[in-house]
């Protein structure tokens, strides 16, 4: 992809030791630390490990309105002449919400229906793992990951959302709606804009097709916005486009792909609550499901991944949790509902 502005040696060799190439372009001052905090798996990619905390210096009318132009749909602060701001604080509702913060998985025990009246021979496969996942005492799990991430935060930037929805999106839909429906690819002579999306994908024999295995989304020139993945350790943030890049050449070599991808004009996205839940299917499971479980569990079908590049297909549960968006001040701030508040939080940094 084409940089959109034009670096050159001197303002890259006056800018802070973690440069920027779309804020040194533009001859902001600013500031970049990459703040490490512990984690409970040692076996996590370096890379994962830290916050990129991006502060502006000494902002002035020009440069803010740079970047009102440049983050379409973006938070605007109150301006201050020669006042100094987070990058965050630019970002549209939902990322500046969440930058800096991790999601710890949640977890509930749950009574999965009997159906012990459909005989043995008779059923299909979701009622067949409804029964193995009563046996043997299958919990719900809501977690959000790289691409549910990409997927709310482009539902809700173009058609602004009160809530946003927490839950796993399945490897197979996500590579639908970031590859196929929603999106489409763009052309490696194109300028990236804002809200571009970086698709990872990788070949699947399983499926016999690319699958989705990372995405994030294009910010400034050099510089995206990711959730690394769905574990606790995984945090919402900036990331360098050198230090994204070269964690999958690291963890893939050859065997994986990137291309970037745009939200295809007037594109909208339904809600994972409405569109994933088995409350489309409530015909097919009102008899064993309450309202609210039909309204908030999703039986999602996916290929699970192996070292063998050969993935097995499953189906897995999950719960739906809604999550009401607020602005507040200059920052983007999420109100969580009393289910979820204890599950948000910032890391431990090292420092």
């Amino acid at each position: 992809m084409i940089l959109l502005f034009a670096l050159t040696p001197s303002l890259v060799f006056a800018g802070p030791a973690v440069t920027i190439p779309g804020l040194a372009a533009l001859g902001f001052s600013y500031t970049a630390k990459k703040n490490r905090f512990d984690v409970s798996n040692a076996d996590r990619h370096a890379t994962d490990n830290h916050i990129l905390d991006i502060q502006l210096l000494n902002l002035s009318r020009v440069q803010y309105d740079q970047l009102i132009q440049w983050i379409p749909g973006g938070h605007q602060p109150k301006f201050v002449e020669g006042g100094n701001y987070r990058l965050a604080d630019f970002l549209p509702e939902l990322l500046g919400a969440v930058e800096g913060y991790q999601f710890e998985p949640m977890e509930e025990k749950f009574k999965w229906p009997k159906l012990a009246a459909i005989p043995e021979d008779e059923l299909d496969v979701e009622q067949a793992d409804v029964i193995r996942w009563g046996r043997e005492g299958r919990p719900l799990a809501t977690l959000i990951n790289c691409w549910t991430t990409v997927y709310e935060f482009l539902r809700t930037w173009k058609q602004p959302s009160p809530e946003i929805d927490i839950t796993w999106l399945s490897r197979s839909m996500a590579t639908q709606v970031l590859t196929q429906t929603h999106m489409d690819k763009i052309a490696n002579s194109e300028l990236l804009r804002f809200g571009d999306v970086i698709v990872f994908s990788m070949h699947d024999e399983g499926p016999q097709e690319d699958l989705v295995q990372h995405a994030a989304i294009h910010i400034l020139p050099g510089l995206y916005f990711e959730k690394t993945d769905s574990s606790g350790d995984d945090a919402f943030r900036f990331i360098l486009e050198s230090d994204l890049l070269r964690k999958y050449r690291e963890i893939a070599g050859g065997k994986i792909t990137s291309a970037h991808y745009r939200l295809k004009h007037g594109a909208v996205l339904p809600r994972l609550l409405e569109s994933r839940s088995l409350w489309g299917e409530r015909e097919y499971w009102a008899r064993y499901f309450s309202k609210k479980d039909l309204r908030t569990i999703s039986m999602e079908f996916d290929w699970e991944p192996s070292l063998s590049g050969i993935s097995k297909p499953r189906f897995a549960p999950y719960r739906i949790h809604s999550v009401a968006v607020a602005s507040l001040g200059c920052e983007a701030m999420l109100w969580w509902r009393k289910a979820a508040t204890r599950h948000f939080r910032r890391p431990r940094y090292r420092d």
